[in-house]
């Protein structure tokens, strides 16, 4: 139930990013919003944030993922390591292979944006 009540909340942030994205459309993503808004200084200290906190996110999150199938297939540690391995390959598999994918999708959403800013 959390898992739904945080992904519902997240679409207000996704909404705020792609709006961002529209008007500064530069590859550097939040570290280019905060260059914009601040200086360059604090778009170099948010890259190195996120370059640090992203690799240990990402596995964190899997370790999350896998420990919650041990509430319904018993697994070791061994395999709950496995597990969590696989499902980190598996997202950076889908995000290297998705980019198409997640390119179209974001230019589907700020197409609608922009049909919306019309009417």
């Amino acid at each position: 139930m959390v898992w739904i009540i945080i992904s519902l909340l997240s679409f207000p942030l996704v909404f705020v990013l792609g709006k961002l994205s529209k008007k500064i459309p530069k590859a550097g993503g939040i570290a280019s919003f905060m260059e914009k808004a601040f200086d360059s200084k604090a778009g170099a200290i948010t890259s190195w944030i996120l370059l640090g906190s992203i690799p240990i996110g990402v596995a964190a999150i899997a370790l999350s993922g896998a420990y919650y199938l041990t509430y319904i297939f018993p697994l070791s540690f061994t395999e709950l390591i496995l597990v969590a391995a696989f499902m980190l390959y598996f997202s950076i598999y889908l995000n290297i292979k998705g980019i198409d994918i997640s390119s179209k999708i974001c230019s589907l959403i700020m197409e609608l944006n922009y049909r919306n800013t019309l009417a």
